[in-house]
Parts: C-alpha cells; structure tokens; sequence
C-alpha cells in the first residue's frame, strides 16, 4: 500500500507552478528585447519541461509514501516505510474510537480503491492506496471488507454511547471533489 496527503499534494501543485512562473517572467523581464524569439521559445519549454519533471519527482519521492497497516479489533495503525517531509512521524496509530473519519473510494482510470483515514491525534488526514485491482466499484479489496467493517462496528458502539461516528463519506462526497469535479 501507499500513503499520502492529498491537501499538500494539491497546495504543492498549485503553488509550484506559480512561483515558476513567477521567476520565468522575472528572467523574461530581466533579459528584455535583446533575445530572439526562438531563444525565448526554447527557454520557456526548458522551464516548462523542467516543472513537469520536479513536479513528478516531488510528488513521486516525498508525496507518495509506501506503508505498511496493520488492522484489528482494536486499532488501525500505518506503518510508513520510509520518512517523508509531509508526515510528522512514520507511525500512525489509533483505536477505532479516536478516528475522525473512515471511507472507501474507487478509482475508475486505475481500477483500483483508496481509503480516506483522518485520525484525531494528531490531526492528520492521508490515504491509502491499495495495488490490489477490482473490476467496479461494487467490488471491493479484503482491505476494504475489513476495513468498513470495523467503522461500521465503531459507529454503532458510538451510536449507542451517544458519542460522535466516524464520518464514513469518500473523497468524491466532500466539498474539494464537488468544486473540481
């Protein structure tokens, strides 16, 4: 499995651009009309390819962690392999009670599902990425069974508490995927 935090993925893609751009017209501005066009052509691709190419690695290298999870009766804990820049620690743990949010989402292109997992301590949003492929979006992983059991059973022990459930809605309920989408 992979783990990542689309929100800086996201904020990351936004603001990179943005900053190349900033400084391509600076350099643009700086060098005035003494460069022909083709060189202002061919310097701009150069900049271009060479964001796409950081963009990639960044993404591929400190985005998307791979991790081990383990998962029982009594908590959810996700192992990170390796450390990344967007992760305050390389182990998440928590007991089903204490998760702020818990859901499955299919992804048609790949065939393949994710999970949103937002725990409470810390506050911490990633998802899971499964290698594993499923036919359609009524299929799922045994992950996933086993995953959306426990939520289902922490919501109705929570229920019955009167205490706060897991939010069960996936990636394409929320309101980031309703703005793109």
């Amino acid at each position: 499995m992979t783990c990542s935090r689309m929100g800086i993925i996201v904020l990351i893609l936004v603001l990179f651009p943005l900053i190349v751009a900033g400084s391509m017209i600076a350099i643009l501005v700086a060098a005035g009309n003494d460069l022909p066009d083709w060189a202002l052509v061919v310097i701009i691709f150069l900049i271009l390819l060479l964001t796409a190419y950081w963009l990639i690695g960044f993404i591929k290298k400190w985005g998307t962690v791979p991790c081990t999870v383990e998962i029982s009766e009594r908590e959810l804990k996700i192992t990170l392999k390796k450390k990344s820049v967007f992760y305050p620690g390389t182990v998440f743990q928590s007991s089903w009670a204490d998760l702020k949010s818990g859901s499955s989402g299919y992804e048609v292109q790949r065939q393949e599902r994710f999970y949103k997992v937002q725990f409470s301590k810390p506050d911490l949003t990633v998802y899971l990425n499964s290698p594993e492929k499923v036919r359609d979006s009524n299929h799922e992983t045994e992950f996933s069974s086993l995953f959306l059991a426990y939520v289902a059973l922490q919501n109705v022990d929570s229920e019955k508490q009167g205490k706060q459930q897991i939010d069960t809605r996936n990636f394409y309920q929320s309101k980031w995927a309703k703005v793109i989408t």
